[in-house]
């Protein structure tokens, strides 16, 4: 399939693990194809579009393009997966793989493509490879449910379309029985863009001796540029669109914003995500009914505003599909440990938000 592996340097061991084993060092795949910056290197130059911008021409991330806030300039050499790669919701034997492909002008067709996994970052050793076709009707994105995978086993992947390839993602299946003695995970919950860099992301990004990075929710904030944050980085993260996020264009340029951030672009490449909502990918304070930080008379219906949330998030984060976006699930390490997925934001007894 001529898949050619982009963004690779070995990175140093980790420190001994739990038992007393030192974890052997694995390659860093790295989105900017250049090395990793000091860890305490505070300024990110943030890779985004407000729909996606370019010299010399306008790119999309749904049917239209961006008009809003001021636009700053993506990594081009990514074009068109200028959104990375990333991985979800390991099994023993499948995990989900994720991309999206931002087409240059959007005229209605589909877009096919092929996708590619192996046991080496080369991509030389295959072990399952496939077509996908896509639309505008899903923004482009590509979700795979790759299975006949090995336990507790690191794959390396990656996509190719419109005569370009991906960046190579690094992913890990969970173990099965007694294999596993000790498990080691990355947590992270809240990230507010217009609050402060993700250099924590960075940083997760860097390791090699986790199973995967269990995300918390507040993976997105739905408020308008300059209202909800800290107000000495507001500048410097400007989010799309320029408003607070109501319709299904909305949130879907929102994650946008979020994903063409390096730090959270590297995250993916280098570990599957296990995710669940909190109430930001929604509204704030949301319950079964509505939400604190929404207003019917001007934002429109409640029911419709979660929906396209809840659609949006399906779409950009790699999580395996229920057929009723349901995000209850259990992910088994093993006899070690299961991880049961809840939909339990806050709010109490007046319900939760984007499950019920």
């Amino acid at each position: 399939m001529g898949h050619k592996y982009r963004g690779f340097r070995e990175i140093p061991e980790q420190p001994l693990s739990p038992g007393g084993r030192r974890l052997p060092a694995t390659p860093y795949l790295t989105g900017d194809l250049t090395a990793i910056r000091p860890a305490y290197l505070s300024t990110l130059l943030v890779a985004l579009f407000y729909c996606t911008c370019v010299p010399a021409q306008t790119l999309f991330t749904h049917t239209r393009p961006w008009t809003g806030a001021r636009p700053q300039l993506a990594e081009a050499d990514l074009r068109p997966f200028y959104h990375g790669v990333a991985s979800g919701d390991p099994l023993a034997d499948r995990v989900i793989f994720w991309t999206r492909v931002t087409p240059d002008t959007v005229d209605g067709r589909s877009i096919r493509g092929e996708w590619c996994v192996a046991t080496d970052p080369g991509l030389e050793d295959l072990v399952q490879e496939g077509t996908f076709t896509i639309e505008g009707e899903t923004d482009y994105t590509v979700k795979v449910d790759v299975d006949g995978l090995a336990p507790a086993t690191t794959y390396y992947y990656s996509f190719s379309a419109l005569g370009r390839d991906s960046l190579t993602g690094r992913t890990k299946t969970t173990p099965t029985g007694a294999t596993a003695d000790h498990l080691r995970f990355g947590v992270v919950s809240c990230s507010n863009f217009q609050a402060g860099y993700f250099n924590a992301y960075g940083r997760l990004a860097e390791r090699n001796d986790l199973e995967a990075v269990i995300h918390l929710g507040d993976y997105i904030y739905e408020y308008a540029n300059r209202e909800y944050g800290n107000t000495e980085v507001w500048d410097d993260r400007i989010v799309a669109p320029d408003r607070e996020i109501v319709s299904l264009e909305d949130y879907r340029n929102r994650y946008s914003t979020y994903r063409l951030d390096s730090d959270l672009r590297h995250l993916h490449q280098q570990h599957p995500i296990i995710s669940v909502w909190d109430d930001h990918e929604s509204a704030n304070d949301s319950y079964e009914t509505g939400a604190s930080n929404h207003q019917p008379g001007d934002e429109g219906s409640w029911t419709d505003r979660k929906e396209w949330s809840r659609r949006a998030y399906f779409e950009r984060l790699p999580i395996r599909e229920t057929g009723n976006r349901s995000i209850y699930r259990t992910i088994s390490y093993g006899d070690l440990a299961d991880l049961i997925m809840l939909d339990n934001p806050p709010g109490g007894s007046r319900g939760a938000d984007l499950g019920r």
